[in-house]
């Protein structure tokens, strides 16, 4: 197996640890996620896909 094979391994680890640390301190992870992460991700996608004309669900749908 080269080394592109164990990358969604890798990526389910980190996620499953990931949730484990966040799950022992609530506190934090509102702190971090709530408050600091989610506002900026907010602000870029209603300062990008906010604009279009229409719903961005259709143009980021891969279905025709």
């Amino acid at each position: 197996m080269g080394k592109r094979d164990w990358t969604w391994v890798i990526l389910g680890v980190n996620a499953l640890g990931i949730r484990y640390v966040a799950s022992l301190n609530p506190e934090a992870t509102d702190e971090i996620y709530s408050r600091k992460f989610f506002p900026v991700i907010r602000n870029v996608i209603d300062q990008t896909l906010g604009y279009l004309p229409f719903p961005s669900v259709y143009f980021l749908s891969s279905q025709y």
